[in-house]
């Protein structure tokens, strides 16, 4: 009988320790599968995470170029602006540069016209004397004619005198035209080199703007070549951070296992 009740007894216990390590086993189990619902949604969330920043790593190389755009068509305008500048400076100078020939050219030409004026007069006032004469020639007779006639002849010697005085005169002024005109010449070869030598400098300030606008260029991508590669290079570095601890967490739970099931 006592053995009887024995034997219940350790059947009952060992029936309670198979309920018990059941019951453990149906709890490691939930806990288990608890846990790999979180670490899938730790998954998703850092999966969630990765999309805005990739989207904000897009926007920030967007308005990266958006910028570089701007400065260079800024800097376009200054070039414009600056060409047009000098445009207007030459074109200035130039009009200036005429308006000085042609006032010279004016003023010789007024005096040339002012000196045939003054040959004009004289004509007719020697037009003039003659006929006074002649009209008194007729009045007095002979005598004032002999007196008239010696007048006419140091009046011709005047004429020749004046008209020798007006010959060395045009002379002298075709002298003064014709230095006037190789000054004018020398003037205007002295202006076609200087134009040649401006427009030499010119070219060669433009080539030297382009190579510097080149370089300068070539910098502005280098330097965005290396805030991309270092962009790359964080996100290359937290991807391998994630991975290890991914890999740490597996390790974690493959221990756990083991440790359930031994």
């Amino acid at each position: 009988m006592t053995e009887n009740k024995g034997e219940k007894e350790r059947e009952n216990d060992g029936e309670r320790r198979r309920e018990r390590e059941k019951e453990s086993d149906r709890e490691k189990r939930r806990e288990r599968e608890n846990d790999g619902e979180q670490r899938r949604e730790r998954e998703r969330e850092r999966e969630n995470d990765g999309e805005p920043r990739k989207e904000r790593e897009k926007e920030s190389d967007r308005e990266q170029r958006r910028e570089r755009e701007r400065k260079k068509v800024t800097e376009n305008k200054g070039e414009r602006e600056r060409k047009r500048q000098r445009t207007k400076e030459r074109e200035t100078k130039k009009v200036t540069e005429n308006k000085g020939e042609r006032e010279k050219e004016k003023e010789s030409d007024r005096e040339q016209r002012r000196e045939i004026e003054r040959e004009k007069s004289d004509r007719q006032q020697r037009r003039d004397r003659e006929k006074v004469k002649e009209n008194n020639l007729e009045r007095d007779g002979g005598e004032k004619a002999t007196e008239i006639k010696g007048e006419k002849e140091s009046d011709r010697e005047q004429r020749k005198g004046k008209r020798e005085r007006r010959w060395q005169r045009s002379k002298v002024r075709d002298k003064v035209t014709e230095k006037k005109e190789r000054e004018r010449e020398k003037v205007t070869e002295k202006k076609g080199e200087r134009e040649k030598e401006k427009e030499s400098d010119r070219e060669q300030r433009r080539k030297r703007e382009k190579e510097s606008d080149r370089e300068q260029r070539r910098e502005r991508e280098k330097e965005c070549d290396r805030e991309q590669r270092k962009e790359r290079k964080k996100e290359s570095d937290r991807e391998q951070k994630r991975e290890r601890e991914r890999e740490k967490e597996r390790d974690r739970e493959k221990g756990e296992r083991e440790r359930q099931r031994k």
